[in-house]
């Protein structure tokens, strides 16, 4: 036990050593200044002396009375102070001398002083006295000093020391002494000692503060022992609560008839129900604290579990790394011909907690679902390939009724079946869509393609129903987009086809557009498109956009009856985007359209440009360009697409205001003319604008397809547009007919006028004399391929 030191003695301690230090300080500073007066007064007491010695000896010197000089210098020696003296001539001859002469110059204090003698005036240097003294008097006076100051600093220091622990003992010992001997006492028997001393001072605070403190834990420790009683007995409450917990937990985890199992952290097993047991052991395998990688063995070893045999280790291994993530429920099989779907989730300290539940008879019931869906795919792709064989013979036999020579009235009611039968085989084609999408058997091709021939492809199949009914249908496809991706052409047109159709039917007045932007990954090659169709027709209310994309669903029945269709479109679309890999968006007001939005991410073919339509073509550089259109987005097409041809475009809406231009004096090298606009068509407007100062500026005339009556003909020549070409507006036609215009050749762009024409070439045989085998086990199919090979020329197989 190491020594210790009293309060007291670490007082001493730390007093003791500053005070010896004050007083030898004050001592040593007294006789520094005692000795240092004293060595000022021998000082004084040489000069003086060897001031008046020199001129005492200075007359026996001159008359060389050198006895005289030596009792002057024996007269000196009675002083005590005195250490040598001795009187030098001029020539440095000793004259007289008194003292230990030869160790003159080492004593501290001498004095070596000339000798003057005053002779009519001259004064003249005869010799030299040199006087030494001692400090033997200083020394001696010093050590009476010293043997004072140490005893006045003993009595002093022995002074302070017995003050300071007086001091020590009345104002910090015994109030000290007092706290301990309570702290035992309280120690020993647990009672409350107070401690009776009251001064006015730190020690008073302190005891007064021992003695609340003592009151508050004498309370406290009441307290306590009242709420450790009181815990007590709610913990024993509590205790038989949750054994009662414990037990209903139990009695409710084993009514349950899924299995249940729940892991710590360590992956052991904490409680389990009889039905987990069931599973895979018996009643008694199971005890808490098992892990559950030697459970999962014990059951395959013993060949619980169907899917494991004969694959043990790597099914093993293949369910602890799914237990890992514990996320998707896992199916499993069992020898007993048990269906078992696995549930495990993680908790939140690690654990783990699983369902085990019996789907022996969902399982049976799903591949009877199933085995019945694939037994509906297949009779309806059995059914709608029955179907079209003799659609496909109405279909061809009505062109070639169309094809002979027919009243009006007969040539409506073949227009009316081939409309009805291209109606009919669309919902024939989308139940075969759907039926093979349902089963899975649907596969897409990776095919390089246009994009933008995809796109008009499109276009072109819904333009003559948009046209006939007075809507505007348009196009833009973002400058930037590679010219060739990689996909699935066929089905990229089929969703394309199927909402510009929706567009349109659902729309009876104002426009369709479709919208293509692109974002070309060069890095790794790919091209984010976002295909946006945008209609202004009835719309559809929030409520109802979740039902949109249903099978066999419409907006409601309403819809149905007005536009007809079978409500497989849209659940189609969704399925071919999903299998792209896409996804598609809505965004709908009831009564202002629709948005449909079409996100793909393809990879990109070779070909990055169109070299046609993105090449700078320097016969357009700077063209000024006038566009008068009353379509907002026919002029913005115009305008972005003029101008990336490096164009001057100018488009207003009226042909008013192109009027106005041109009474302005504005010129321009072309104009570009809507055919219908309400308060003057194109013709008229190209009219006016020949009679003033663009008489010459060449023009080129849009229209819709269909929307070009015969009996304009006349006018039009009479206008004499440099082009005419139809809507939706396409670039690659546009910028033809306006290089063939800068370039002084003719145009290749008419109006189509041959729908009166025969569809079939009658000298085809001619050109081409072939043999054909016709393989059909349908007569009816045969008889059409034969009256169609006919009308070409007598081609008979």
């Amino acid at each position: 036990m190491p020594w210790k030191l009293s309060l007291r003695a670490k007082f001493l301690r730390a007093i003791v050593p500053y005070v010896l230090f004050a007083v030898v300080l004050a001592f040593s500073y007294v006789e520094f200044s005692a000795r240092r007066s004293a060595e000022v007064r021998l000082t004084s007491k040489l000069d003086r002396m060897s001031e008046i010695q020199a001129r005492v000896v200075a007359d026996s010197l001159w008359n060389i009375a050198n006895e005289q000089t030596k009792l002057i210098l024996q007269a000196l020696a009675t002083d005590p102070d005195l250490v040598a003296a001795g009187v030098w001539d001029d020539t440095e001859q000793l004259i007289a001398s008194v003292g230990d002469i030869e160790r003159i110059g080492d004593f501290p204090h001498v004095r070596n002083t000339i000798i003057s003698f005053d002779l009519n005036g001259n004064t003249l240097n005869i010799g030299r006295m040199v006087i030494a003294l001692r400090d033997a008097q200083l020394a001696a006076n010093t050590r009476s000093r010293m043997l004072v100051a140490i005893g006045l600093a003993v009595l002093l220091v022995g002074t302070i020391i017995a003050t300071t622990l007086f001091a020590h003992r009345v104002t910090i010992g015994r109030p000290l002494e007092q706290l301990l001997a309570s702290i035992n006492a309280s120690r020993k028997d647990g009672a409350y000692h107070p401690v009776a001393w009251n001064s006015r001072d730190e020690m008073g605070e302190v005891t007064a503060a021992f003695n609340e403190m003592q009151q508050k834990k004498q309370a406290d420790e009441k307290s306590l022992r009242k709420a450790r009683d009181e815990l007590e007995a709610r913990v024993e409450e509590r205790t038989r609560e949750v054994a009662d917990a414990n037990r209903k937990m139990t009695e409710a985890i084993e009514s349950i008839s899924e299995g249940f199992s729940l892991y710590d952290s360590d992956d052991r097993l904490v409680l389990c129900n009889s039905t987990y047991r069931k599973v895979y052991h018996s009643q008694n395998e199971l005890e808490p604290g098992t892990p559950f990688k030697v459970i999962l063995r014990e059951a395959v070893n013993a060949g619980v579990i169907e899917d494991a045999i004969g694959i043990e280790d790597a099914w093993i291994a293949e369910r602890i790394e799914k237990r890992r993530n514990a996320s998707a429920p896992m199916i499993q099989r069992l020898r007993n011909g048990q269906w078992v779907q696995l549930s495990e989730r993680r908790t939140d300290d690690g654990g783990i907690v699983a369902i085990y539940s019996d789907i022996t008879r969902l399982k049976v019931a799903t591949e009877a679902a199933e085995a019945a869906n694939e037994a509906k795919s297949t009779f309806l792709a059995t059914m709608s390939h029955e179907i079209r064989t003799p659609m496909n013979g109405i279909i061809g036999m009505c062109n070639l009724l169309q094809d002979t020579e027919l009243s009006s009235e007969q040539v409506e009611f073949a227009q009316t079946i081939a409309r009805s039968a291209d109606d009919l085989l669309s919902v024939i084609n989308d139940i075969l869509d759907y039926s093979r999408v349902e089963a899975g058997k649907l596969e897409l091709e990776e095919e390089p393609f246009s994009l933008r021939q995809c796109v008009e492809d499109a276009l072109d199949l819904v333009s003559v129903q948009a046209a006939s009914k007075d809507l505007e249908l348009a196009y833009l496809l973002n400058t930037g987009t590679p010219a060739t991706l990689i996909g699935d052409a066929t089905r990229l047109r089929q969703v394309l086809i199927n909402l510009l159709g929706n567009a349109v039917k659902f729309t009876e007045r104002g426009e369709v557009t479709l919208w293509v932007a692109s974002h070309f990954d060069d890095e790794n090659r790919h091209c984010e498109l976002e295909i946006t169709v945008c209609d202004t027709g009835i719309g559809i209310s929030d409520d109802k956009i979740s039902r949109l994309f249903k099978s066999f669903s419409q907006v409601d029945g309403s819809t149905t009856r007005r536009y007809g269709g079978s409500g497989l479109g849209l659940a189609i679309t969704r399925r071919l985007i999903s299998l792209m890999g896409g996804s598609i968006e809505v965004e709908s007001t009831l009564g202002r359209g629709s948005t449909f939005r079409i996100s793909l991410n393809l990879p990109v073919g070779p070909d990055l440009r169109e070299a046609a339509l993105d090449d700078v073509r320097p016969e357009l550089e700077n063209k000024r360009v006038l566009i008068v259109d009353d379509n907002a987005t026919n002029r913005r097409i115009l305008t972005l697409q003029t101008s990336a041809w490096s164009m001057q475009p100018h488009a207003v809406e009226t042909p008013k205001e192109a009027l106005d231009l041109q009474d302005e004096g504005q010129v321009f090298d072309l104009g570009i003319l809507d055919m219908h606009m309400p308060e003057m068509d194109g013709l008229d407007l190209a009219n006016a604008l020949r009679r003033g100062p663009t008489a010459t500026m060449p023009l080129i005339l849009l229209s819709s397809l269909g929307r070009m009556a015969s009996e304009d003909d006349d006018r039009r020549e009479a206008a004499g547009f440099a082009a005419i070409l139809s809507k939706p507006i396409k670039p690659s036609p546009l910028l033809n007919a306006m290089v063939e215009v800068f370039c002084d050749q003719p145009t290749r762009v008419r109006p189509d006028r041959d729908a009166d024409k025969s569809k079939f070439d009658r000298g085809l045989a001619q050109r081409y004399p072939l043999r054909i085998l016709l393989v059909d086990d349908h007569p009816t199919n045969q008889r059409l391929a034969q009256m169609v090979l006919s009308r070409l020329g007598d081609l008979l197989p």
